[in-house]
């Protein structure tokens, strides 16, 4: 239930449990966990709780609950929490290759928070490159990416995800100059990924030249950024495999 606030009543004898994730409350009363240690010998000697008396024992528990503000700012700050939740359990089912949870838990993320950019953006990239074809949708990944891009136009992973579902898509002009948008806003920083699919949009096109060379750019920029990486990137490895079975090894 994944407790979110906790406390003690004032008088020591109650500890409650109110749990963001699951909506729920817990309360505990130590008077009669107490009187049950007691009929196992495990009672104390400390009267920090005093032993739940009779009088009380068949009396039903009364919690009052002061809800506080839950106006629409409460709301959407709930919504932004458990947006936050589904996004890092995405995370946590890609770096298990568990594809198909993955989606789910991304896709609720951007119900939940629909605004925010880099779900929609994450939720795109996943739809566009998931390893197993049988979880993508190109027509989706760019619809999203193309929302995240609306949402925050200098983000060169928003443009980079849009050149990738562009590509995905056969919309050759579109994801080059998407892929070139990503580029110009932080050069160098993601040249791996933005090279390495244009490299395979100029082939689309039947422009080699340009391929062979966005692919040798690509392959260089690879070696020297990530040759004292050991993971290398797993990602990086998959696309450069890919462009090399379109184009060849130039």
């Amino acid at each position: 239930d994944r407790p979110g606030w906790m406390s003690f009543t004032p008088d020591g004898s109650q500890f409650v449990v109110i749990s963001t994730y699951a909506r729920n409350i817990h309360v505990w009363d130590l008077r009669l966990i107490r009187d049950q240690l007691a009929t196992m010998g495990l009672d104390w000697t400390t009267s920090f709780v005093s032993p739940r008396s009779r009088a009380l024992a068949d009396e039903p528990p009364r919690v009052t609950v002061d809800l506080g503000d839950f106006g629409p700012r409460a709301e959407a700050l709930r919504e932004n929490r458990q947006a936050k939740t589904h996004y890092d359990l995405a995370q946590a089912h890609l770096q298990s290759k568990r594809w198909p949870e993955a989606v789910a838990a991304s896709k609720r993320a951007v119900e939940l928070s629909p605004e925010n950019a880099t779900y929609r953006n994450n939720l795109s990239w996943l739809l566009a490159t998931c390893p197993d074809p049988l979880y993508r949708d190109e027509p989706l990944a760019a619809e999203h990416a193309q929302r995240a891009v609306e949402l925050a136009p200098d983000s060169p992973e928003a443009w980079n995800s849009l050149g990738v579902a562009r590509y995905r898509g056969g919309e050759w002009q579109a994801a080059i100059d998407a892929l070139t948008k990503a580029e110009q806003i932080k050069p160098g920083t993601y040249f791996g990924h933005n090279a390495l699919f244009l490299a395979m949009t100029h082939w689309q096109l039947g422009d080699q030249a340009a391929a062979c060379d966005w692919y040798t750019k690509a392959v260089a920029w690879l070696e020297e950024k990530h040759a004292s990486n050991a993971l290398y990137d797993e990602e990086l490895r998959r696309f450069r495999a890919e462009a090399e079975d379109l184009i060849g090894r130039p």
